[in-house]
């Protein structure tokens, strides 16, 4: 089930459990500015910061140059290509470290997604359902009545369950499809396993490979952590990426980093 960025969630799970005293959008941000430092720190371990230094003053003086060639087109030309060459050469030095400290954030974005994009409904709650393809055909789920609904249409609704209980178990013709979701996690989307599931996989599980469907959704309510705000303000990533941006941006500026 795990991909190589969940072993970083049992970290994330202490942390935000060490941090429970509290609310849940400080504990974002909290989360946000530590991997905006964690993600610069690693940026200049892996960038060279002398060569970036160079690259930008070769640029800043072919701009330079530039500006006073303005007049001569034959002169404008070339150093336009050799603006067009240092800016690549720049690119170059910068891509690699830039990908590489992003990783572990992209533990920590997949770890809030799943544990803050959305509320847990309270068990028994009839929560929306959906299958792709729409017209799989045989799926039931146990307990009897846990489904309920049109066979083949979106108005079906999955008592969601309760975590004393057993998970609803999802089963086709040639058998268990899905047992799930858990009762605590918030779980929009379990499918079948996909390649990019080796770098970071799904929590809530995955259906059988050979299963008559290939995707099922649950239609979870939005966990707003900002109040009275647009909607696509108040959820987690908002509060997240713009703390990760100003806590860079900072460190960037307040120690000179290229």
């Amino acid at each position: 089930m795990n991909g190589l960025l969940n072993l970083a969630y049992p970290l994330l799970d202490a942390f935000d459990w060490s941090l429970s005293f509290l609310p849940a959008v400080l504990r974002v941000v909290v989360l946000g500015a530590l991997s905006g430092a964690l993600a610069m720190g690693l940026y200049v371990l892996f960038s060279n910061q002398e060569r970036l230094r160079a690259c930008k003053e070769e640029i800043r003086a072919i701009r330079v140059a530039l500006n006073a060639a303005k007049d001569d087109f034959a002169e404008t030309m070339r150093l336009s290509r050799r603006n067009l060459a240092a800016s690549f050469k720049l690119l170059g030095v910068t891509l690699g470290p830039a990908l590489l400290s992003s990783l572990p954030l992209l533990a920590i974005i997949g770890w809030l997604a799943a544990h803050y994009g959305y509320t847990v409904p309270a068990a028994g709650t009839p929560v929306p359902v959906a299958f792709l393809p729409a017209a799989a055909d045989g799926i039931a789920v146990e307990p009897p009545g846990a489904l309920q609904g049109e066979a083949a249409g979106a108005s079906r609704t999955l008592r969601w369950p309760a975590e004393a209980g057993p998970p609803p178990r999802f089963v086709d013709a040639g058998g268990p499809v899905y047992e799930g979701p858990p009762a605590d996690l918030p779980a929009t989307t379990v499918h079948k396993r996909l390649w990019w599931n080796w770098l970071l996989g799904n929590e809530a599980g995955y259906l059988r490979p050979d299963a008559a469907v290939d995707e099922i959704t649950f239609a979870l309510e939005p966990r707003i952590l900002v109040p009275g705000v647009p909607s696509w303000l108040g959820g987690w990533e908002a509060v997240y990426f713009v703390t990760v941006l100003v806590t860079s941006l900072a460190i960037k500026v307040g120690f000179k980093i290229e």
